[in-house]
């Protein structure tokens, strides 16, 4: 197994106070570091799955169930330049591991979402790339199939209603391809937004390595008979991470450009999860950016990814060929925690952060950039005295147009190097009602200079 960084919902494990950071950090910085961490203690099917539970997959072995026939959707036209566009990601890779036993067996998961629009035109992405450190991962994924539907409600949750469409039949991913549906439209599936819906996307492993993302759904290893949306199907529930790079790209109307759009840059505090079974969080659903969009009209795309430092959004990193998915009014930058907490200087910092927005500023010509304080880590020594650096020189900088102070917003009045109870997930992340705090706030940042 490979990965990097911080557990997309555990904190990361502890450095030494005041170590020392690298001269040029790069995007390739503690590859590795942590992905037992990532992987065993976060997946269900790694931890508690693929490993511990042979009876899984002896019954899928015995179960054997036919083949699905269902029949894919038809196609729409692709959106017209009229549309706007953007994307919602169910969180980026930012790991990887080898299912091992489960190579040969299908692989379902449902990802709950909701979206801010109602869109015009959507299609699926599904990459298996490790994102964070922009690694394509060899191996052979076999995509069984492609549903998007209505999720239940009242004790249904996790299971599709009868309007769930077949956006996919069965296609092949060697070595970090991807697979790109083709755009439908209402005909196919009216998505609202404001309504819960599950996509769900069913593999099998045939050699090498998954991506592992940061989030919340079903899980489930076996083939049972039918397609992937019966109940037999549905899996267990995992706040710990899902597998592969996925997102919904969408098109939308909006001719007044009434609909704010902000893409979001950064680390885990972008993700929407922690490592608190105390602290429930609903992941992508959570997240600051979402809460954001849902409650003021708006759509987020994130390019964050957990275990994120300043470097690994560098101006030569494929993650920027994404900016076509997505047009921009804001770009959130909330990226340097982890560069900060192992000791790298403020000023190390600041080339690459300046590197970062001056990249999304020509990605996104007119887009106002926000730029967010690091909060506390519970972190001492240098680490936590160039956090403070750095966010008093982020405070009046004039990279960027408007600030939300997440330090002031998250941090313990009584004890400024830890989160304020109220806010505090796990000592590293925030809990839902933390990022309802960003949230508010972000809106008010971008009203004051609107």
């Amino acid at each position: 197994m490979s990965g990097a960084g911080e557990n997309p919902s555990l904190p990361g494990p502890p450095r030494p106070p005041g170590q020392p950071g690298p001269d040029a950090p790069s995007r390739k910085t503690w590859r590795g570091a942590i992905i037992a961490a990532i992987v065993v203690a976060a997946l269900l099917l790694v931890g508690g799955g693929v490993l511990a539970a042979v009876a899984l997959v002896t019954w899928a072995g015995q179960s054997g169930g036919a083949p699905d026939q269902t029949s894919v959707a038809p196609a729409a036209d692709a959106p017209g330049a009229d549309l706007r566009r953007s994307f919602s990601s169910f969180g980026h890779t930012a790991a990887s591991g080898d299912l091992g036993a489960a190579n040969g067996y299908l692989v379902t998961q449902r990802l709950p979402f909701v979206s801010t629009v109602t869109p015009d035109r959507f299609r699926v992405v599904v990459r298996n790339w490790q994102y964070l450190e922009d690694l394509a991962l060899s191996g052979r994924i076999d995509i069984e199939s492609i549903y998007l539907g209505t999720e239940g409600t009242g004790g249904e949750e996790g299971r599709f209603t009868p309007d769930a469409v077949r956006l996919s039949g069965p296609q092949t991913l060697v070595d970090g391809a991807s697979l790109t549906t083709a755009w439908f439209d209402a005909g196919t599936l009216a998505i609202q937004a404001g309504k819960r819906y599950l996509l769900g996307v069913a593999f099998t492993p045939q050699s090498g390595e998954v991506g592992v993302n940061p989030a919340v759904g079903w899980v489930g290893l076996g083939r049972g008979a039918g397609p992937m949306t019966s109940d037999a199907q549905q899996g267990d529930y995992s706040v710990g991470g899902m597998y592969l790079d996925i997102a919904i790209e969408y098109a939308f109307s909006d001719p007044g450009h009434d609909v704010p759009v902000v893409t979001v840059f950064g680390h885990s505090l972008n993700s929407g999860g922690n490592g608190n079974p105390a602290v429930p969080h609903g992941g992508e659903m959570t997240v600051w950016h979402q809460l954001w969009a849902a409650q003021h009209g708006g759509a987020a795309a994130s390019f964050s990814a957990p275990g994120a430092w300043t470097a690994n959004f560098a101006p030569d990193s494929p993650k920027w060929d994404l900016v076509p998915s997505t047009e921009a009014d804001y770009v959130a930058v909330w990226a340097s925690s982890s560069d900060l907490v192992v000791g790298t200087p403020p000023d190390q910092v600041g080339v690459m952060w300046q590197a970062l927005v001056d990249k999304a500023r020509a990605s996104w010509p007119g887009a106002k950039i926000i730029g967010f304080t690091e909060p506390p880590r519970a972190a001492t020594g240098v680490g936590e005295q160039y956090r403070r650096e750095w966010n008093d020189y982020l405070r009046t900088s004039p990279l960027i147009d408007g600030l939300v102070d997440a330090d002031a917003i998250l941090a313990d009045p009584g004890n400024p190097n830890v989160l304020n109870p109220a806010f505090n997930g796990d000592d590293t992340h925030m809990s839902p009602a933390g990022h309802q705090a960003i949230a508010d706030a972000f809106e008010q940042a971008i009203a004051a200079i609107r």
